[in-house]
């Protein structure tokens, strides 16, 4: 806390990362779970009894991320992303609350062949939540964004989205969050007049997370979404179902294990690649002092095609030590 009407929060992580085999380079690193490394830097103004107006930057650099593994990419493959925001939050009355959010986002690809991925995009959501019950919250969200690609390889697009958002909370034991919705892409076709593919489409998003107080940790999320990022060269769009499930046991006060699986399945635009993802995840941890944790985990991937040469299996062995300050 900075004063009573200005709090700053920031964190940045650091690794180093061996390859065994293979044309990966041993190298440092910031880094982070998961496969997604970051830096985040925000900062808090209070804004009246209810308003609070929140400014952040975050630089991320994903190598291991379900969104980088779904293609069989070069090992140095990385994609390093900055996003800037700005969002607004009041509680408009004793039922109703809503936000407005405004993100700037670069992305860099990483070796140079696959500068075509590198985007612009600016967004802006709106967000009322109704409170219907003492546990439920719902009401009506919408958003722009527009997506640029600098090299001029792939096409422009603008996104217009719409539909219900939702927050469930038992106060107790679970509490479930999402979105349903309908999203419409119009799309420039200057830079490649062969994908022509563009329209509207039902997107969705559900998260359900178990407090481990009560139950063994659980998490279950599902989405259904169009990716406009990550697409091969010479497709629009990809559409995207995500099924994963998380579970965390705890042994004693210091000894934890905890397992993930992921399934997902892309189906790209124009006549494009349809690929199903498997990602297992299985791993444990140890307390070493109150501030001080040590993890290994072990990673499998198995990713089928319709396309010849991109079938691949990967295994990642991770160990990681935390240290909060």
């Amino acid at each position: 806390p900075v004063s009573p009407y200005i709090e700053v929060n920031t964190d940045i992580r650091f690794a180093y990362h061996h390859y065994f085999g293979g044309a990966g380079e041993n190298d440092w690193e910031i880094s982070g779970d998961e496969g997604q490394v970051s830096a985040d830097f925000g900062v808090d103004f209070k804004l009246g009894q209810d308003g609070r107006l929140t400014l952040y930057d975050e630089i991320s650099r994903e190598i291991e991320s379900l969104r980088v593994v779904r293609e069989a990419r070069d090992a140095d493959y990385s994609l390093l992303t900055n996003i800037l925001g700005l969002r607004y939050e009041n509680q408009l009355n004793r039922d109703w609350n809503g936000s407005i959010q405004y993100e700037h986002k670069n992305r860099w690809a990483s070796p140079s062949e696959y500068d075509y991925e590198d985007s612009i995009s600016d967004a802006i959501d709106v967000v009322f939540l109704r409170r219907v019950t003492p546990s439920l919250k719902l009401g009506p969200y919408v958003r722009y964004e527009r997506i640029r690609f600098p090299e001029d390889r792939r096409n422009d697009r603008d996104v217009w989205g719409g539909g219900l958002s939702y927050v469930w909370d038992s106060g107790s034991w679970v509490s479930i969050d999402g979105v349903f919705g309908y999203e419409v892409t119009e799309v420039d076709t200057d830079n490649d007049p062969t994908a022509t593919d563009e329209g509207g489409e039902w997107v969705t998003r559900f998260n359900v997370s178990v407090n481990p107080a009560v139950l063994p940790g659980h998490r279950v999320r599902a989405s259904y979404r169009r990716e406009h990022e990550d697409v091969s060269e010479g497709h629009n769009y990809a559409d995207e179902i995500l099924l994963g499930y998380s579970i965390l046991f705890r042994y004693g006060d210091y000894t934890r294990v905890f397992a993930d699986v992921d399934w997902m399945d892309i189906n790209e635009s124009d006549d494009g690649e349809h690929a199903q993802l498997w990602r297992f995840r299985l791993g444990t941890g140890y307390d070493l002092t109150r501030d001080t944790d040590l993890d290994a985990t072990y990673e499998f991937t198995d990713k089928s095609s319709d396309i010849d040469g991109n079938d691949y299996t990967r295994n990642v062995f991770e160990v990681r030590v935390k240290h909060r300050f």
